[in-house]
């Protein structure tokens, strides 16, 4: 089908289309061995990482937590959080959390990670099959390369959240709307698989994996002129299957919580989220500054390449423009939610990537296209330079770390190299050349950075912290430990393995306790707390306080860990 197009240099553009399209590439590129190659490549750069990271506070170790008391109390609907419920998430991912721990007994974070590691796979290999028919030789294996590396989508395939399991059964679900749309399936298999995964993908996060596949696919209808068509998709028998599912979930969550529980589950947590958010609120401009640094080091050329799409039309044929909608829709729709996070926008990122990767060629030797890569070029080639100003000072410890400073190399060097490709003397400007490059050694400096961990993971989670107070609990036979201005400190007892104490931060702790105990608190709190026993362990600190007239023992000193 032939499109118009409004832009003047449409011939010149479609002529670089098609030259791509019939250069030859390197064989490391080509199907299907660079695809597994590629996947290998991002398992081995972030093989330090998946074996050395600790869990983050904020999220990671509240789910353990979570998913242990669950265990404990034998629920597995309705969940809770030190006694408190927990109504924030459905039950699929933790289910998985629980599976692991009772089948290994302890919670492994290479294991766990494989939850998202495998997702951002399926989710790579999805969209490269169903975007193989509109991209170049070249530009396939870019448009891969592309979505592991982009910031937040590389970030959360080794975060243990729920979100890029979400994100597949969200991409699978679109990708079955496609084959029913275009009448390329088996149409009954697929009248019930759309519905199922657009359920899983709920039973994962919550609406927007109902929200997001619905609104996308109603725009596209719109847009293309077959709204009347939307019943065909969105008919009795999806919404019965939905609906049998949510029955049948709502009411095992009624059996184990009772009503207030589900209120809270199926309303609260909904409608309070999406109307005036009790978390995580933000204006609805959030996303438009979050979004280039989500994308980054491609954000400048994926949003670039959008804008002036929607602004010349130059979306050929339904599969661009579906595309096109997906990422437009995605980001009105989230932006319109009261409740915002970075993460939330990672559906629409690999149609983000893939719809710039389509595009790509008609704008090959725009200047656009090149300062794209610039910046970012730049950024990165000050990696080095800003760390060796930054090792002047003290803290944080792990600058002085080895890897750090190789990590730091590779990016300068990466740097360096995409502006020598992307300003040599040629005709044509390299832009596909200068982003492999860049992607490429983002891997390997994620490689090298990532043997840093083991010195970045007291600065960043509680392992160290809690390993070390355990230390000093069998050397001083104290058992009465504490925690003191330390954020969210209650999922610590996924590695104290006991109870323990959160004080008030507002109070002054008691040093004049009738029983010694251990005081977990932040470095920078020290100098409120009037102890010869001090243990500090990276950003964090241990107090050992005694009664008074009490004094330590012979072996009790200042013992700096850092």
């Amino acid at each position: 089908m032939k499109t118009e197009s409004t832009n003047p240099s449409s011939s010149a553009a479609d002529d670089a289309f098609a030259a791509m399209r019939n250069n030859p590439v390197c064989p490391l590129s080509k199907e299907p061995c660079g695809e597994y190659l590629l996947y290998i490549g991002i398992l081995i750069a972030l093989l330090p990482v998946l074996f050395l990271r600790d869990f983050t506070p904020s999220n990671e170790l509240r789910y353990l937590s979570i998913a242990d008391e669950a265990l404990r109390n034998h629920t597995f609907f309705a969940f809770t959080d030190h006694g408190e419920p927990y109504a924030d998430k459905p039950p699929l991912y933790l289910w998985l959390v629980m599976l692991c721990r009772a089948l290994t007994g302890a919670h492994r974070m290479w294991l766990l990670s494989l939850f998202s590691l495998v997702p951002a796979w399926g989710i790579v290999r999805v969209m490269d099959r169903w975007s193989a028919g509109e991209l170049t030789e070249e530009t396939r294996p870019l448009a891969r390369l592309m979505l592991l590396t982009s910031v937040l989508f590389l970030g959360s395939a080794v975060t243990l959240r729920m979100d890029m399991l979400m994100s597949l059964f969200i991409v699978l679900s679109l990708r079955v709307f496609w084959q029913l749309y275009k009448g390329s399936s088996h149409f009954d298999r697929d009248r019930w698989l759309f519905p199922l995964w657009i359920f899983l993908a709920v039973f994962t996060k919550g609406p927007l994996g109902l929200l997001i596949p619905l609104c996308c696919t109603a725009v596209f209808l719109a847009v293309s002129g077959q709204l009347r068509t939307f019943f065909r998709y969105w008919g009795w028998r999806t919404w019965c299957l939905l609906l049998v599912c949510c029955i049948v979930w709502f009411a095992c969550v009624y059996a184990e919580g009772g009503s207030r529980y589900l209120y809270n589950l199926a309303v609260h947590q909904t409608v309070g989220r999406a109307v005036n958010s009790f978390h995580h609120d933000a204006p609805f401009y959030y996303y438009a500054v979050s979004v280039w640094y989500s994308i980054l080091p491609w954000s400048l050329l994926s949003v670039g390449i959008i804008v002036a799409a929607l602004r010349r039309k130059f979306a050929r044929g339904d599969l661009q423009r579906f595309y096109l909608t997906i990422s437009v829709t995605t980001f009105v729709l989230l932006s319109v939610i009261s409740a915002k996070l970075q993460i939330y926008l990672l559906p629409a990122i690999p149609f983000f990537i893939y719809i710039a990767a389509m595009l790509l060629p008609r704008f090959h030797d725009n200047l656009w296209t090149r300062l794209s890569l610039t910046v970012p070029a730049v950024i990165f080639t000050l990696a080095l330079p800003a760390v060796l100003v930054l090792r002047r000072q003290e803290e944080p410890a792990y600058l002085h770390h080895c890897m750090v400073y190789v990590a730091a190399g590779i990016f300068t060097l990466q740097g360096l190299g995409t502006l020598c490709l992307l300003y040599a003397r040629r005709r044509r400007i390299p832009v596909v050349k200068a982003a492999r490059f860049m992607g490429v050694c983002l891997l390997l400096a994620v490689f090298a950075g990532g043997w840093a961990m083991p010195a970045i993971n007291p600065e960043t989670g509680y392992g160290a912290l809690c390993k070390k107070a355990l230390e000093l609990s069998r050397e001083y036979g104290i058992d009465d430990i504490r925690a003191w201005h330390i954020s969210r400190p209650q999922p610590m007892d996924v590695y104290l393995g006991k109870p323990f104490t959160v004080l008030d931060d507002e109070a002054e702790p008691d040093t004049d306790a009738g029983t010694p105990y251990l005081l977990l608190t932040r470095k920078r709190y020290l100098p409120r707390i009037s102890s010869p026993t001090v243990s500090v362990v990276g950003r964090f600190a241990i107090v050992v306080v005694r009664p008074t007239g009490n004094p330590p023992d012979a072996a009790a000193s200042v013992n700096l860990n850092k």
